[in-house]
């Protein structure tokens, strides 16, 4: 998306465009969507071909959270790829490095702080996104941030939640932490 130039003025456009629209797609909206598209595959194709059925749980779970994920993660793979020097690539196969040496010895460490980065957004975002694992999560499935949102809606504090609450922030604070680190130019993720 970054290297091949896409004919026309406003490239930048056609590629952004439809990614920032999709990040600001409220979450009910896409809970809603998602569960509807579920139905459609059950009625229309799997169960009258196949036979088979799509039941909601945690494979709905991870496809919505995947749906939800993938904006976030390719504006900041955009971001990281912009800044990549194609010289050192150029470079590096002047050299005699074949495609798949480049790419992991030389693509691949200096876009690893964006890779790293976008991980650490697309679990935070997922993490807190409650309203799409409510609409996907089916009967007998429970995620930590479900039964954290269920137990404070019953307005019924425990020491569990107290110390689940307290892990959180304190994984908050930790990718916060390496997210800065990984931004400045750290060396922590580079080899």
């Amino acid at each position: 998306v970054v290297r091949r130039a896409l004919e026309g003025a406003n490239r930048e456009e056609r590629i952004e465009v439809p990614v920032e629209h999709s990040i600001v797609i409220p979450s009910i909206v896409m809970g809603v969507s998602i569960l509807a598209f579920i139905t459609f595959l059950n009625d229309l194709y799997l169960w009258p071909y196949a036979h088979v059925w799509w039941d909601t749980g945690y494979f709905s779970i991870i496809v919505g959270h995947v749906t939800f994920s993938i904006p976030i993660v390719i504006v900041v793979l955009i971001v990281s790829l912009h800044e990549f020097d194609r010289s050192l690539e150029e470079a590096a196969m002047n050299l005699g490095a074949n495609e798949w040496t480049t790419f992991f010895k030389v693509t691949l460490p200096i876009i690893k702080p964006g890779i790293v980065s976008a991980a650490l957004l697309s679990f935070t975002f997922s993490f807190d996104e409650l309203i799409v694992t409510l609409f996907l999560k089916g009967q007998g499935v429970e995620t930590l941030p479900v039964v954290m949102w269920s137990t404070l809606s019953r307005k019924i504090p425990t020491p569990e939640l107290n110390a689940a609450s307290t892990l959180i922030l304190g994984l908050a604070i930790l990718f916060t932490v390496l997210a800065s680190k990984v931004q400045k130019g750290g060396t922590l993720f580079r080899f």
